[in-house]
């Protein structure tokens, strides 16, 4: 995966919107499945 590419502080910066947006999705499908 791209994060291992990327520094440990820079992962920490983009991780937290990543998740998030991914967390979303997954609730999306959720909800039309």
């Amino acid at each position: 995966m791209q994060v291992r590419a990327r520094p440990k502080h820079h992962h920490g910066f983009w991780w937290p919107r990543h998740a998030r947006a991914w967390f979303l999705l997954a609730r999306v499908l959720e909800i039309s499945d």
